[in-house]
């Protein structure tokens, strides 16, 4: 499912990785609208009022490439893949990539530039903030809240009711069972920098 999609617009995608031309497809399987796959440096290239999506997922090529643009500039569409399955009363942002197999639970929040990626959970009434990017197979508990910039390796697992700073990083496999208030990367509940 496209949300806030022009099918009338070429649509521009940045990242020259396999997660753009993913995505590209996936949208291409929607519409049939032109779809220019760019890199990230390759964004000056493209007029204001365009209709952007990112296609690369390093948070902090993220966060660089939106610090440097003008975001109201452009149109941020969604993708919601349709094996995904989103609850009453969420609220998803623009210019996010929710993918196959994903659920979102009952008045979850995403904030705009997310990657929720294949097999993830997020349990009801939890939050992600702006361009979080959860790789294949994170559940997050329910009533969590995670700030912005956060990237959640393979198969992590959040407990409950907790609260995770900005700038943060989990690696693969993590299992956090306690709020995290320092940013830096973290396997699980240890700082490893």
């Amino acid at each position: 499912m496209l949300i806030d999609f022009d099918h009338n617009k070429p649509l521009y995608i940045f990242g020259d990785a396999p997660p753009a031309i993913e995505l590209k497809n996936w949208v291409h399987n929607e519409s049939k609208v032109e779809i220019n796959v760019l890199s990230h440096e390759q964004f000056e290239n493209v007029p204001p009022g365009n209709q952007c999506m990112i296609g690369f997922q390093n948070t902090d090529y993220r966060k660089r490439f939106l610090e440097k643009i003008n975001i109201d500039d452009y149109s941020w569409p969604t993708f919601i893949h349709p094996a995904a399955h989103v609850e009453d009363l969420t609220t998803i942002g623009k210019g996010c990539v929710i993918l196959n197999f994903v659920h979102i639970g009952f008045n979850a929040n995403v904030g705009d530039f997310c990657y929720v990626a294949t097999g993830s959970q997020l349990s009801h009434d939890s939050k992600i903030g702006k361009n979080c990017m959860l790789a294949p197979g994170v559940i997050i508990g329910g009533s969590t809240v995670f700030d912005n910039n956060i990237w959640i390796g393979l198969n992590s697992s959040f407990a409950d009711k907790l609260t995770i700073c900005s700038d943060t990083t989990f690696n693969m496999t993590s299992v956090v069972h306690k709020s995290v208030t320092e940013p830096g990367k973290y396997y699980g509940n240890r700082k490893i920098n």
